[in-house]
């Protein structure tokens, strides 16, 4: 059984779970949805479910990080170099948190994709990735 692992805002998250992709995402949304709760200041409009409940109106968010964490998994028994490093922020946009992913190599250089067409352009733009 395969240990698989990323690092997430320096956070090293491990499993050797075989849905290991959904196991690490789910991880990472729950790190994440407690960040949008402070980012976005309206507890009300945002609560805090904690790392086994999802707050559903972020399934946008889920699904950028279950891409990012596709690419950038790793297996092995050390995540030393083995994983690229993915850094996150929670930028509140009106009443809809977007998160900004950026992933790194093991020279901290970051990795970007360029998209091939106009639609994937806007849609890469839409769900604000930047640098």
């Amino acid at each position: 059984m395969a240990w698989n692992h990323i690092f997430w805002n320096d956070e090293f998250i491990v499993t050797n779970k075989d849905n290991y992709e959904d196991y690490l995402a789910g991880r990472v949304f729950g790190i994440i949805q407690y960040e949008i709760y402070f980012a976005m200041g309206d507890k009300y409009e945002w609560p805090n479910f904690g790392h086994n409940i999802w707050n559903f109106k972020l399934k946008h968010i889920f699904l950028e990080i279950l891409e990012f964490v596709k690419k950038g998994v790793r297996n092995g028994p050390s995540g030393g170099k083995n994983s690229p490093r993915i850094k996150s922020i929670i930028i509140a946009n009106d009443s809809k948190p977007h998160i900004s992913i950026v992933m790194f190599d093991e020279k901290e250089q970051p990795i970007l994709e360029i998209p091939e067409s106009l639609d994937d352009i806007q849609f890469f733009s839409d769900i604000s990735h930047m640098v």
